[in-house]
């Protein structure tokens, strides 16, 4: 029974990746070194007002999901264009 569930998750593509946690880093050192963790993720071009250190920590999920919850602890979002991830700041200019 356990390796027909394993087969359904595999299948589902519900697989999570490891978790990600980084402490009193520069923010686009966290951005970088998380996108760096998928090398098919290419690199991202990080908004030059994106600044500062932070501490991140975030469970095991999917790629999406993970960078937007790292992305949201570093007070940044992101938008993919052209294959091309643009990770921004969410403060107003």
């Amino acid at each position: 029974m356990g390796i027909l569930t394993i087969g359904i998750a595999m299948a589902l593509n519900l697989r999570q990746e490891p978790a990600f946690e980084m402490h009193d880093t520069e923010k686009t050192v966290i951005i970088r070194a998380f996108f760096k963790r998928y090398d098919n993720m290419g690199e991202p071009r990080i908004d030059r007002s994106i600044k500062g250190k932070a501490s991140v920590k975030v469970e095991g999920a999917k790629f999406e999901l993970m960078l937007q919850r790292i992305l949201t602890q570093v007070g940044a979002t992101y938008r993919y264009v052209g294959g091309v991830w643009q990770i921004i700041s969410k403060k107003v200019k």
